[in-house]
């Protein structure tokens, strides 16, 4: 996992996930607590994931995306997504899961969105 800091905000960390990370349960449990390692460190209002490198999800990968959002609604951190590759988009499409999470196009859309006009 790469952790980059493009927001402008120390509130909004953008968490890169590659598609390895995504492939097996020990893998998902890293991640999972890695991102939650975040939002311990309070005062984060906003987490941007970057999905550009991950290529398909399954539904474990999906489970994950729940406790993520489950994880960050419980501290008071709203959760986006953004640069979901086609087919994993069609995923969240299918599994009805796309309303549940605020969505955009690229990490700049995501990070305009959470900052706001300056």
């Amino acid at each position: 996992m790469t952790i980059i800091s493009l927001a402008k905000r120390r509130d909004t960390p953008v968490v890169v996930i590659d598609d390895e990370r995504l492939r097996d349960d020990g893998g998902l449990q890293e991640l999972y607590l890695d991102i939650v390692a975040q939002l311990e460190d309070g005062g984060k209002t906003n987490l941007l994931l970057d999905l550009a490198l991950v290529r398909g999800i399954t539904s474990a990968g999906l489970n994950m995306m729940i406790r993520i959002k489950n994880k960050c609604d419980e501290k008071g951190t709203t959760l986006h997504l953004c640069q979901l590759q086609p087919v994993v988009a069609e995923v969240f499409h299918k599994t009805r899961l796309r309303p549940l999470f605020r969505i955009h196009d690229t990490v700049a859309a995501g990070l305009a969105t959470i900052q706001g006009p300056e």
